[in-house]
């Protein structure tokens, strides 16, 4: 009897360790699985970590680019402005030099006419000049042969008179004539003309 107390003590003993045992194998598969969970929800997690960073890393390169994308628009929009304004000075530029030609061909235009009208005065001059020297060839003459007002002289006669022993030659390209002594000598071409 006591055996068999102790048997069964011993049976009951066993029961609840066995018992204990299902209990704490029980236990340590809901640990196991606790820990697959957690795994699975650390692995999730640090996926959605890796997501987040991805995601913030997208976000700043958006933003990045959108302040890139707004200096080129300034940077394209003060290019457009230097360029008009590059455009606005040429186009200054050009009418002035356009009308500085204008001015050089009207100034050049004037100085030609003005040289043309030198040019007619001068010969004018010398025209005169040489009627001049004609005239004082003719009275000369007439002083040393003692000849009277209707006398006509010839070139021989006045041209020992006149330097170098010659008639002069009109520039403008006039034709001389001595005339009598109480005329004038003349010149062909208009406005060569001795005055009293």
């Amino acid at each position: 009897m006591g055996l068999s107390a102790s048997l069964g003590a011993v049976f009951v003993k066993s029961t609840a360790k066995d018992t204990e045992l299902a209990k704490l194998r029980a236990d340590n598969n809901e640990l196991q699985q606790l820990r697959t969970e957690l795994a699975a929800a650390t692995e999730q997690s640090k996926a959605q970590q890796d997501e987040i960073t991805a995601s913030r890393t997208e976000k700043e390169e958006l933003l990045r680019l959108r302040n890139e994308a707004g200096q080129l628009r300034a940077e394209k929009l003060q290019l457009s402005k230097q360029m008009q304004s590059a455009q606005s000075a040429a186009e200054q530029a050009k009418a002035q030099a356009a009308q500085a030609a204008q001015t050089a061909q009207a100034s050049g235009q004037a100085l030609a006419n003005m040289q043309t009208e030198l040019d007619a005065k001068r010969k004018v001059a010398e025209c005169i000049n040489n009627l001049r020297q004609l005239d004082a060839a003719k009275q000369q003459w007439a002083l040393e042969h003692t000849k009277t007002a209707d006398a006509v002289p010839t070139v021989m006669d006045v041209a020992p008179y006149l330097p170098g022993n010659r008639l002069p030659v009109c520039s403008a390209g006039g034709v001389y004539t001595l005339n009598a002594m109480n005329q004038l000598p003349t010149c062909s071409v208009p406005g060569h003309a001795l005055t009293k």
